[in-house]
């Protein structure tokens, strides 16, 4: 649910492990979402198209070499990313004047590319303008006496030919090609009069982008580029069972391939319009997840446009070769990793430090989550004070409280450390921009998100899938357990530890409480301190205890034996559950850190009304969905075939029908298709 209080503006919206983060955040999954509030005024938006540009030239290969022709890719963007148009020309100084040596233009996506052959004692510049005649400052790439130029063009016969031009005294060099970590073909030849070639095969390339390096004699990178093996478009089959449907009518879907029952697929059917960006699981998994930054219009490149093939050889050629650092590469350097994956449950971590700041090894720490579910986990500070809980999100609320053990030691305090990561990938935030006459567009868009969130609030917001939890508390099934509603009502807690509980002791010293349980092995008492907990909190301070109401507590369960939890040896344990799992109002020890700790979310029930009745049907409550119908885990049936099933709304207009599919071997599968709503 986004909060009113955004503003309009381009998000990023990131998604990544414990385990990623020890990785480039490049490489995570990382989307631009634009969000509009419509009902708040904002300065985002752009209402004057004219804005700064930026230019860059990107030889193929990386390198521009004396006497060596080269292609050169060219990138005009805005600011945020977006292509521009621009015109512009590569000069050479001739006397007083300059000549052009080659004029060049930006099509699609401020895109193009030309041929350059610069040579030697020859003075170059470029000069470059925007549509308005506005000058475009950009930089040519320096020139260097010497090295290797890379050319790479496909044949008809699904090969890739690598062309490797070069000014040097090396006679050999090697071209490796990988995706994705994997290498799919290496190769090494001769330099003969300048020049050396590779025929590569790409139908044993895996789909998407692959890095092509070329690496001189003494196995250093030279030259690089990046190529994109197209997938099958549209692998999956949709099939509507009616092009065009009535508001308010039963719609089906059929998947007319056989589903694959390794794989997951997740299915969505919204309605089509300008805010509705492309998106699929092949422009994310084997495009714009290998590029820095955002890419525009990503969903282009799968469209099958006669021109997007070329579009997509000039995107490979302005991504450069910037993915791998290839001296740490080669030298064996990879970077530490600090973080470990969280395989069971979420790492919280932290450090225990002394009342200077420095960081105490050997000593323990304890993590409850108030409720009734009573969990504690222990963690032991290791050499430099960290300590690490491995705990169980569902076992968590949204209150965590961490302290250590200060029945030991009285004088440390602890600091969590933040799950979130603070590094930033460098990326382009584009500015908001809205096509002339979009007002009205918004307004409906408005008034549909206010009327679901007014008629149908509880069941859009509020309807969860069940979960099943154990409320089995950690220690298992206890010795002895008291349901305190069974016995009298003792006014102040003294009583009743006194009257009728049989496993503890109660004693006091110098206006001090202390409880001591019962050893039933040994028929003796323990005359060490017990594990005390409310709802699942460790209590040191007794006193406090004893001031609660005692109707505000529910159930105690004593342990008469010694219990081990971690580094922390217990004399028993009392644990004492509220009505209402919050401590009785009991406020945590002021030497405790307190967090607000987002565990795992309840999955929601995606909520959509049938429409099976003429009562329904008819129904004068509104009924204004954009998103008809959405499965992020669709069931297969043994046949592989699927159908589905959903109802239109009162919105008119153009829907599309999306499954985005992923097999166990990381293959991504992608089907769409479109039908029509009107009255």
């Amino acid at each position: 649910y986004l909060p009113a209080t955004l503003n309009t503006g381009t998000y990023l919206f990131r998604c990544y492990t414990s385990w990623m983060k020890n990785a480039d955040p490049q490489d995570w999954f990382n989307q631009s979402v634009t969000i509009i509030n419509t009902v708040r005024s904002s300065d985002n938006i752009e209402k004057n198209a004219a804005q700064q540009s930026r230019a860059a030239l990107f030889p193929e290969g990386g390198h521009l070499v004396y006497g060596l022709s080269s292609r050169v890719a060219l990138h005009v963007a805005s600011q945020d990313g977006t292509g521009l148009a621009a015109k512009g020309a590569i000069l050479k100084k001739s006397g007083i004047k300059s000549d052009t040596v080659v004029a060049f233009r930006t099509g699609k996506f401020g895109m193009t590319a030309f041929q350059f052959k610069p040579q030697a004692n020859v003075e170059y510049s470029i000069v470059l303008n925007d549509y308005r005649g506005r000058l475009i400052p950009v930089t040519l790439p320096q020139i260097q006496p010497s090295g290797w130029v890379m050319t790479v063009t496909d044949t008809l016969s699904g090969q890739s030919k690598v062309s490797v031009s070069a000014v040097t005294e090396d006679d050999r060099v090697r071209l490796v090609v990988h995706t994705r970590g994997e290498i799919v073909y290496s190769e090494s030849a001769r330099i003969k009069r300048g020049k050396a070639e590779f025929l590569a095969d790409r139908k044993d390339w895996p789909e998407g982008i692959a890095h092509l390096t070329v690496f001189n004699s003494e196995n250093m990178p030279v030259a690089e580029r990046l190529v994109f093996k197209m997938p099958e478009l549209n692998t999956l089959e949709l099939k509507a069972s009616q092009t065009t449907y009535a508001t308010r009518s039963r719609a089906t879907i059929q998947l007319q391939n056989k589903l694959a029952a390794d794989a997951g697929y997740s299915v969505s059917v919204y309605r089509a319009d300008s805010l509705q960006a492309g998106n699929s699981i092949l422009e994310s998994l084997l495009l714009t997840s290998d590029l820095h930054g955002a890419v525009e219009s990503p969903d282009y490149y799968f469209s099958g446009h006669p021109q997007a093939s070329a579009q997509l050889d000039l995107l490979m050629m302005v991504n450069g070769w910037r993915r791998f650092k290839w001296n740490d590469v080669l030298s064996g350097k990879t970077k530490p990793l600090i973080y470990l994956p969280e395989i069971t449950g979420h790492i919280v971590e932290g450090q225990i430090m002394d009342q200077s700041g420095k960081p105490v090894a050997g000593k323990n720490a304890l993590l409850s989550s108030p409720g009734k579910n009573v969990q504690l986990y222990v963690a032991h500070s290791d050499s430099v004070g960290r300590i690490r809980f491995n705990v169980r999100g569902d076992q968590l609320s949204n209150r965590v409280i961490v302290q250590p053990d200060l029945s030991v030691d009285s004088l440390l305090r602890i600091e969590m450390k933040s799950p979130y990561s603070s590094e930033l990938p460098a990326w382009n935030f584009r500015t908001v921009r809205l096509k002339p006459g979009s007002a009205a567009f918004l307004k409906d868009r408005s008034l549909a998100m206010q009327v679901q969130d007014i008629f149908h609030e509880e069941e859009t917001f509020y309807t969860y899938k069940p979960i099943a939890s154990d409320s089995t508390p950690f220690y298992g099934k206890p010795d002895e357990r008291y349901f305190l509603d069974d016995y009298t009502r003792f006014p102040v807690m003294e009583e009743v530890m006194r009257e009728y509980v049989k496993g503890v002791w109660v004693r006091k010293r110098k206006d001090q409480f202390r409880l001591m349980v019962v050893d039933r092995l040994k028929n003796d008492v323990f005359t060490d301190n017990p594990l005390v907990l409310l709802d699942g909190v460790p209590v040191f301070n007794i006193n406090k205890l004893f001031e609660l109401d005692p109707t505000k507590i529910r159930r105690l369960d004593v342990m008469t034996r010694r219990y081990m939890l971690g580094a922390v040896r217990a004399a028993g344990i009392v644990s004492y559950t509220s009505y209402n799992g919050d401590m009785a109002g009991l406020a945590s020890d002021a030497r405790s850190v307190t967090l607000d700790y987002e565990a795992l979310e309840r999955q929601r029930e995606f909520y959509a009304p049938t429409y099976t009745t003429l009562q329904a049907r008819e129904s004068r409550i509104p009924d204004r969905r954009q998103l008809l119908y959405f499965n992020s885990n669709l069931n297969i049936s043994p046949s592989g075939r699927v159908e589905v099933e959903f109802y239109t709304s009162d919105v008119t207009g153009k829907f599309i029908v999306e499954v985005n599919g992923i097999t166990v071997y990381g293959n991504p599968q992608y089907g769409s298709a479109a039908f029509e709503v009107s009255k």
